[in-house]
């Protein structure tokens, strides 16, 4: 059998010879626009280096995600919101509510990690699928998507990168809203959220629901969504707090076209913690962070046994920042972990203890240097050294060129080597952690007055000592899991937006990916080697807005030798401000009736069209 078509040098040619003319062109653009916007790009960026610092010394390539902006797109959950970052591939097994991976830059979807609210979600024992699959963007103030291997500061799953979600702070003064919608299939939900502050005292709450039938029979969805904030200023120096979040959903699935499986999947995804800073002086702040997540699955066939899942984590989180000069900055931190995982009955343990340090400096106003390095340690598999490199270089005062190298782990699930009688799954004590180097180098480009923002980047990663299944018997159909895979990817990211009159905006994210198991040379199912999700809308009235977008996947495997058939999805959307807190919007989705699967043997979604009612105070 011929090895499938991988990154070949000419793609690899035309790949970065495109992205150095685009570099030269931006280039060109800049010294022909006015520079009196140049501070337009200096966004805060948290996830890169978990403290707050400027767009100009980062230099791994991250994206702060406008709510605002996905508000006035019509994006429905956090799947959607993902789905229109460069990089990121989000596939539903199933229509809404159906569970859902993540892809970054290729990597595995176990390797894309989630922190809530400072605290991970997830590991190979516990997934996010469920959580994603059923989870609203209500009750957040910010979501950020960190791309690469970011073991160094977030240890375990990180190898391809991280989304990084805040529930909601306080405001001054009490705001808040309530939306009402419903549409095709049947479809209902309502959700509100408010918050504010009573002197020392700030809160935020937020609450949603939702229902649809989907389009085929025995098939619906239901979820909620919850999620609270409460602060006290014990005095300037000192605050405390919690925060609460929780997604829950129940789905009904047949099961695919070729495999008829019916049942009810109950999912339920809960996290509270508790939190308290304390800001010692201008150049020292500490933060403690203490939390529990609790994640339940339960799948009820129509006869037979139920099978259930339930893991518990308990989080202690220690993190100073110092910053000694202007031009100097650290943070370290250190973290305990105590997990259990239950499957059907059987128990299994793990605890993690692990250590980090990360360091910013500013060689020059125009030249930032980080690094940074991380110890991990398990009582189930030993320990996992990372670390990471990085600089960022403001050639002019809108333009930066970047680039980092890091390395990344991924530690097998204390049932992956302990095994589960239950699933004929046999033990493995010798799993060790998957592991990962990769590297980017990339552009960011405001020009045109900063009407216009680009970013390019070219990745690669590699990553060794893959868990895959291996089965010992073909009668008992028992089995293990076991390092034996390797795999490579790498490609282009390129994300422009633009407002070329305030009242018209552009935004566009393109991916070319190749992902390759070394191990057989034959592609990787489910990474598309071409991606694109774009919108623009207008105003062409006060209040009023009108909009469209397209979601493309093109040339994608749904096995290792089969072809999956590529597909384009576009959507409508409009709104009308009625009044000044009250607003109409009216959506259309898979606006062309696209018969498409997301994976192989589960259909999406056809045509729908979807309104909702939302009032403002």
């Amino acid at each position: 059998m011929p090895n499938a078509p991988t990154f070949s040098s000419s793609r690899l040619r035309r790949a970065t010879a495109a992205l150095t003319t685009l570099s030269a062109f931006v280039a060109m653009q800049v010294h022909a626009a006015e520079t009196d916007k140049a501070d337009e790009l200096e966004e805060l960026v948290i996830s890169a280096s978990r403290m707050p610092q400027q767009w100009r010394q980062i230099s791994s390539s991250v994206s702060v995600i406008s709510l605002e902006e996905m508000a006035k797109l019509q994006v429905p959950d956090l799947k959607a919101t993902l789905e229109q970052e460069p990089g990121v591939i989000a596939q539903t097994t199933g229509a809404i509510g159906g569970t859902t991976s993540v892809f970054i830059r290729g990597a595995y979807p176990h390797h894309t990690l989630l922190v809530v609210d400072g605290i991970r979600m997830n590991d190979r024992a516990a997934s996010y699928n469920s959580f994603m699959g059923a989870s609203d963007i209500g009750g957040l103030d910010r979501v950020e998507v960190l791309r690469g291997a970011q073991s160094t500061m977030y240890g375990s799953a990180a190898m391809g990168g991280v989304i990084v979600m805040n529930t909601a702070k306080a405001s001054d003064e009490l705001t808040g809203g309530i939306s009402m919608s419903g549409g095709s299939f049947s479809t209902y939900s309502a959700s509100g959220a408010a918050r504010g502050s009573v002197g020392a005292l700030g809160f935020s709450a937020s609450a949603g629901y939702f229902k649809t039938d989907n389009d085929l029979p025995s098939n619906d969805f239901k979820s909620r969504n919850y999620s609270a904030r409460i602060n006290y200023a014990l005095s300037p120096e000192w605050d405390v707090g919690a925060t609460y979040r929780s997604t829950d959903g129940d789905y009904r699935s047949l099961g695919s076209r070729t495999f008829y499986s019916p049942g009810l999947a109950d999912s339920g995804n809960d996290l509270a913690t508790l939190y308290a800073e304390w800001r010692a002086s201008e150049t020292v702040t500490t933060k403690v962070v203490a939390g529990y997540h609790q994640r339940d699955y339960a799948w009820i066939p129509p006869t037979g046994s139920t099978s259930t899942q339930k893991n518990e984590r308990e989080i202690v989180e220690w993190q100073t920042a110092w910053k000694p000069l202007d031009s100097l900055g650290f943070v370290v931190g250190a973290n305990h972990e105590s997990s259990a995982y239950t499957i059907n009955g059987s128990r299994t343990e793990d605890e993690i203890t692990a250590g980090f340090i990360s360091g910013t400096y500013d060689v020059s106003d125009t030249f930032t240097l980080t690094g940074g390095a991380r110890v991990d340690d398990y009582d189930s598999v030993g320990s996992a050294f990372t670390w990471r490199a990085g600089i960022a270089w403001m050639v002019l005062p809108e333009t930066k060129l970047r680039a980092t190298y890091g390395t990344g782990f991924a530690a097998p699930g204390s049932s992956d080597r302990y095994g589960v009688p239950a699933w004929s799954q046999l033990p493995n004590p010798d799993l060790m952690p998957e592991d990962s180097k990769g590297w980017d180098v990339g552009v960011d480009q405001s020009f045109l007055n900063g009407t216009v923002r680009l970013s390019a980047t070219y990745f690669k990663n590699e990553f060794k000592e893959l868990i895959d299944w291996e089965y010992v018997d073909f009668v008992t159909f028992e089995g293990m899991y076991v390092n034996r895979s390797r795999a490579s990817t790498e490609g282009v990211e390129f994300g422009v937006t633009a407002n070329p009159v305030s009242s018209w905006n552009v935004r566009v994210g393109y991916t070319y990916l190749d992902a390759t198991d070394e191990r057989t040379g034959l592609r990787l199912t489910r990474r598309p080697r071409n991606s694109l999700d774009a919108s623009t809308w207008i105003e062409p009235i006060a209040g009023l807005t009108i909009g469209v977008g397209v979601r493309g996947v093109y040339d994608s495997m749904d096995t290792t030798t089969s072809a999956a058939p590529g597909y384009s999805v576009w959507r409508l959307f409009s709104s009308y401000d009625v009044g000044s807190n009250l607003s109409i919007k009216l959506r259309a989705e898979n606006l062309f009736d696209k018969e498409y699967d997301e994976v192989f043997g589960y259909s999406a979604l056809p045509f729908g069209v979807y309104g909702s009612v939302e009032w403002k105070f």
